[in-house]
């Protein structure tokens, strides 16, 4: 399953990208700033559209797969966690000086990491959500599929409101995951049709183009308060474009014919702690892109940002063989702990799915 490994690997780049956008440059759109520049807003806007779908992907690809919640999958992910919140914060209280207090909490808390916590809690719903899934049928599982995002789309989408507000929820994650269970279990197509990898690919980047043309067509038009509630909708992880697109690529990225390779697996186990890694480096890769930004200008910025992100999802890759290495020989003495834990053959890491 080599295909989906590397479709987690293209995920996990989305979301080095997505951030390098609006999370780190910021977005400040008005009538004036994008009538003065179209082009470079136009560009700041797609780059965003092509790229928010990233964590729509990674959840729907651990429903595709189904969480087996077991002691191992649980403590590998927090051990995973708690390892790059201890290595970066030393850095952080060795080479920047903040405070003892400051650094003992950024190693134990999950507060402001709202995709572990979320994720975690989706863990421990897992087995319920696989129970559900197979006791009934296709037809049930898709008239459930069907209701729960319209309710999403108009109670979360549309007026944001309680269970959804503004970002994940358990509940959009239940939602995707069992999108995700659904498209396993049944293929689809009654829902995404996609025919090839080419077909998948371009399904999900007209999606993308059309609403960045309307949120920029808008400010355009003189229209910025309508593109101003635009933009903050289309930009929520439970659009139902963001939605639409994710399922459009996770099985564009089924049709793609590779052959099985220790090489995409092995970075692929790796992605979660690129995740884990750059966001503990928030502030440098902040200054970073602001720096490449206001260097290279709006055009350039977007190229150079590219290669920047791609050199620093390798040294993450890189820096988790240490983790990886230490996990090995951690896990059997934690297996000892829980008796009736089942270690793989392999020993293989959590991607995050398993």
């Amino acid at each position: 399953m080599s295909n989906y490994e590397l479709f987690r690997i293209f995920a996990m780049f989305l979301v080095l990208m997505v951030h390098s956008d609006f999370f780190f440059l910021g977005f400040e759109f008005s009538v004036a700033s994008v009538t003065a520049n179209p082009s470079a807003t136009f560009l700041q806007l797609e780059v965003e559209s092509l790229t928010i779908i990233a964590v729509d992907c990674f959840v729907l690809l651990s429903g595709f797969f189904g969480i087996r919640t077991r002691f191992r999958s649980v403590s590998n992910i927090m051990f995973q966690v708690f390892f790059w919140q201890l290595t970066m914060t030393t850095y952080g209280y060795l080479i920047h000086g903040i405070t003892f207090l400051t650094a003992l909490k950024n190693i134990f808390s999950l507060t402001g990491n709202w995709f572990v916590e979320c994720y975690l809690m989706l863990m421990f719903v897992a087995p319920f959500l696989n129970n559900y899934t197979e006791k009934i049928t296709e037809k049930q599982l898709l008239k459930f599929i069907i209701t729960f995002y319209t309710f999403q789309t108009f109670y979360g989408y549309i007026l944001r409101d309680w269970p959804f507000l503004d970002r994940y929820s358990l509940v959009s994650f239940i939602g995707l995951y069992l999108l995700g269970r659904y498209i396993n279990l049944y293929g689809g197509d009654k829902l995404v049709k996609v025919k090839s990898f080419s077909h998948g690919f371009l399904k999900y980047f007209i999606i993308s183009t059309i609403v960045t043309l309307c949120i920029w067509g808008l400010f355009m038009l003189g229209r910025e308060g309508m593109g101003y509630w635009l933009l903050r909708r289309s930009y929520m992880y439970l659009s139902p474009f963001v939605v639409y697109s994710a399922v459009c690529l996770l099985k564009a990225f089924g049709k793609l014919q590779i052959k099985p390779s220790q090489l995409i697996n092995k970075i692929a186990a790796s992605a979660f702690a690129v995740y884990l890694i750059h966001m503990q480096s928030y502030g440098i890769l902040k200054s970073l892109c602001q720096w490449n930004f206001h260097t290279f200008g709006p055009y350039l910025y977007w190229l150079i940002d590219i290669l920047t992100m791609a050199c620093i999802f390798i040294i993450c890759i890189l820096m988790d063989q240490l983790r990886i290495w230490a996990w090995k020989r951690i896990w059997p003495h934690l297996e000892k702990l829980w008796p009736h834990t089942t270690t793989h053959p392999d020993n293989s890491e959590i991607k995050p799915h398993t």
